[in-house]
């Protein structure tokens, strides 16, 4: 019974964060969410119960959108993508592939996490672009209207310059524009994907 005894290991369980219908995010995936966070926004992680939360919630969000790009049959970002934005990624942080290894070891993050998020955050976008952008018409009265109200009315002119014409500035507020309305339709979605799952945050894991 000693010998018996001896050779049973403890077993570490990882604690649920939130439940997001019939998926769990676990406690680890949490503050693994911040470590990569701060490691791609060049930051100082914050454990604090706040900025778990935050975290909680975007990880719910695109829990909702994965499940809807699986159920919906949207292609995933290609592995290649994933290696572009990485070497990217190290390219303009870090001089040399120590550097880079250096950065992961000090913020507690394995290549292979960074690569996940990426590929999640790739996957993110692929699905926005693909579900909400081809809605998305900017009229011409309300690019004319934001040239008026957000462009000329806010115009420094104190060293006598003249601001662009409508004409020059015209792709660059209709892609603002269409950015906000892509915006909505997200936010909208997402409303209406949270109340129709079941979501509970467990209290213990954002103490």
């Amino acid at each position: 019974m000693v010998l018996l005894a001896a050779s049973v290991r403890p077993e570490i369980i990882d604690r649920i964060a939130v439940v997001v219908g019939r998926d769990v995010i676990t406690e680890s995936a949490l503050l693994r969410a911040l470590r990569v966070t701060a490691f791609l926004n060049a930051e100082e992680p914050d454990f604090s119960p706040a900025a778990k939360r935050r975290a909680a919630e975007r990880l719910v969000d695109q829990t909702l959108i994965l499940r809807e790009m699986e159920t919906g049959r949207y292609a995933l970002p290609d592995p290649s993508e994933v290696e572009q934005l990485l070497a990217q990624l190290r390219k303009e942080r870090f001089k040399t592939p120590e550097d880079f290894a250096r950065a992961l070891t000090r913020y507690g993050i394995t290549e292979e996490q960074l690569r996940d998020v990426l590929a999640r955050q790739l996957a993110t976008l692929r699905f926005i672009e693909l579900r909400f952008r081809p809605a998305v018409m900017v009229p011409e009265s309300e690019i004319r209207h934001y040239y008026q109200t957000r462009v000329l009315a806010r115009w420094d002119n104190k060293e006598g310059t003249k601001p662009p014409p409508l004409e020059d500035m015209w792709a660059a507020i209709e892609q603002v524009l269409a950015g906000e309305q892509v915006d909505r339709l997200l936010e909208e979605w997402l409303r209406q994907a949270r109340k129709q799952t079941r979501i509970e945050f467990k209290a213990k894991a954002f103490e």
